[in-house]
């Protein structure tokens, strides 16, 4: 197998109020990039003298060119070839400047404002699983009449998620910026808690009885709830959150058995946003800190198993021991070695797993993997490896995708095809070589723009 194309992406920028200072590298781009790119030449539509002033430099387009220019510059792509090199000093000069005024804060790494994330349908349907301990998904049935997975029924109430410009539909800015379906939710909740209240085992587990209790002391509803409340807010709680649910158990007990009272405030907790959301403290701040156990439990679970904490990390998150590195690495592996660890391959890189199409042209199509079934040319795995490397296996290609953070973010993506044999280079495959290069970049821009595409040319290949 031989490379033949290298595809970088690099996505997102931040900028900072207080920058370095510019006039050192506004003199490295008035000698050597103005005679191109000014404001009466505009080589390829780029005009760089806005990049010279310091008063404007918060405002997004100046942000977003100077994004570019930094691109350019690492990639060696500027100036062009034909005109003198930058120097090293004067490469170095321009990358400190940009990453102390637009990376950096007080020579820190900028975090921002804390995400609002709340639950995607699938992190939502894993969590009401683990939370109620009931299944809701159908199971797994490949048949010729059924040749894929059959939706679970909370599939067919909850609306499916919008992709965000990431292309994922579990961005983040999407999904906290979108009206959150409030009816489809309490839909979904109604059924999922009469699915828990038919499973002597599920409410033994929550209530501590599967028997229903003639009578319950207001000591032990507080107890229920308060446990539930902890598990399904992950941890986070304030007293206006406790004070809805139990003002909902005390309005419904006079009139309605225990079981039912219980399950109407349990309904209450659920559609509150400690539970739709990813609830985190806010801290008024913008360089980094640290964040707390719970938080922690609940990035890492919902990052490797995209579902709430298990009893283990609430309970290593209670005591703050997650907060230690022997413990939080015991737990990194003990997640990745449990099945849920299928999650972050099944809703996650699985969103690239779409049917791949041969290219095919006039000589037919690129070489294919000898060993690879002629029925299954359409089908592709797309493994993902932990913690930034997701591969994808074609019949006719390998794709290497690494992803590497730059800033909180601004993340640096880097992706390497490998075709079958050496016979791929020669020219009766180049216009089928292109045309897959050319897909794939459509593929990974919708992810982020792309800055640079290197080599036109196959480099040597690394031989696979």
């Amino acid at each position: 197998m031989r490379w033949f194309a290298h595809i970088i992406l690099i996505v997102g920028f931040c900028f900072n109020t207080a920058a370095a200072d510019i006039q050192p590298v506004a003199k490295i781009l008035d000698s050597r990039c103005l005679d191109c790119h000014d404001a009466e030449t505009r080589k390829g539509g780029i005009n760089l003298t806005k990049l010279l002033a310091a008063d404007n430099l918060n405002e997004p387009k100046t942000a977003a060119l100077w994004e570019k220019v930094d691109q350019v510059v690492r990639a060696g792509e500027m100036p062009p070839k034909k005109k003198k090199p930058l120097t090293a000093p004067e490469k170095t000069q321009l990358a400190k400047w940009y990453e102390l005024t637009y990376v950096l804060k007080n020579g820190k790494e900028h975090i921002g404002q804390t995400a609002l994330r709340r639950l995607s349908r699938y992190e939502l349907i894993n969590t009401l699983e683990d939370l109620l301990y009931i299944s809701l998904k159908q199971p797994y049935v490949f048949s010729p009449e059924v040749p894929a997975l059959l939706p679970s029924t909370l599939e067919t109430i909850l609306p499916a998620d919008a992709p965000g410009e990431s292309g994922f539909h579990n961005d983040a800015e999407q999904l906290a910026g979108s009206k959150p379906p409030i009816l489809e939710y309490a839909q979904a909740f109604e059924y999922a808690l009469r699915k828990f209240a038919q499973s002597s085992e599920s409410r033994n587990k929550v209530f501590g009885f599967d028997e229903e209790p003639k009578a319950l002391s207001e000591k032990d509803a507080k107890k229920i709830l308060q446990r539930f409340t902890r598990r399904a807010w992950r941890g986070y709680s304030n007293k206006e959150n406790d004070l809805v649910v139990w003002n909902t158990y005390q309005k419904q007990q006079k009139s309605k058995p225990p079981v039912q009272t219980l399950l109407r405030a349990m309904k209450t907790a659920l559609l509150s946003p400690a539970f739709i959301y990813r609830m985190e403290e806010i801290k008024d701040q913008d360089t980094p800190y640290n964040i707390n156990a719970y938080e922690l439990a609940s990035r890492l679970s919902y990052f490797l198993w995209a579902s709430m904490p298990d009893d283990e990390l609430f309970t290593l998150a209670e005591n703050g021991e997650l907060l230690r590195e022997p413990v939080l690495s015991n737990q990194i592996d003990r997640l990745l070695n449990s099945p849920k660890r299928l999650s972050l391959a099944e809703d996650f890189a699985g969103q690239l797993s779409h049917c791949y199409t041969l290219g095919a042209g006039a000589d037919g199509h690129l070489p294919v993997f000898p060993a690879w079934p002629k029925d299954a040319y359409q089908e592709a795995e797309y493994p993902a490896l932990f913690p930034n490397t997701l591969l994808g296996l074609q019949a006719d290609h390998l794709f290497v995708m690494v992803v590497i953070p730059l800033a909180y973010n601004r993340t640096l993506e880097e992706t390497r095809l490998y075709c079958v044999g050496d016979q791929v280079l020669s020219s009766r495959f180049t216009q089928l070589r292109k045309a897959q290069h050319t897909f794939w970049r459509e593929i990974f821009a919708d992810a982020g723009e792309p800055a640079i595409s290197t080599d036109d040319e196959e480099p040597p290949g690394l031989g696979m």
